[in-house]
């Protein structure tokens, strides 16, 4: 009985005491913004995230080796507002959001911006996509 006692102990404590601890380092740090994460779009390697906070956009743009290449907040927005969609369509990067005019949410309004997927900027101004419902 000493012997099976000394076996589990052996098993269980060894272990423990020094050939089981290994440190593991799965990736470098890379700051992230404080916010909803929306959406992300990934190309050649590279990403494209999309945070909302409160009245803004924050768009984040990662390189190949995750490396933050870009950060920039977009605010002036009509709050409030939910992003819907980033997408990849006919060779444009989009993000739509729809808003409201008021409380009720009576008008609701579909826009798109494009966003220049490479410097991780919005290009022009909002366009709507789909008249007030």
């Amino acid at each position: 009985m000493k012997k099976v006692i000394f076996l589990i102990c052996s098993y269980v404590l060894l272990p423990l005491l020094g050939f089981g601890q290994v440190k593991i380092m799965v990736g470098s740090e890379h700051p992230t913004a404080k916010g909803e994460l929306q959406n992300f779009l990934k190309k050649n390697g590279e990403l494209l995230l999309v945070y909302k906070k409160r009245g803004a956009i924050i768009l984040q743009k990662f390189d190949s080796k995750l490396n933050l290449a870009s950060q920039d907040m977009y605010e002036g927005f009509v709050v409030p507002f939910e992003v819907q969609l980033l997408c990849e369509l006919n060779g444009r990067s989009l993000l739509f959001y729809s808003y409201c005019f008021d409380e009720f949410k009576k008008d609701l309004v579909l826009a798109y911006r494009e966003v220049d997927f490479y410097k991780g900027k919005f290009k022009g101004e909002e366009h709507p996509a789909s008249a007030r419902l």
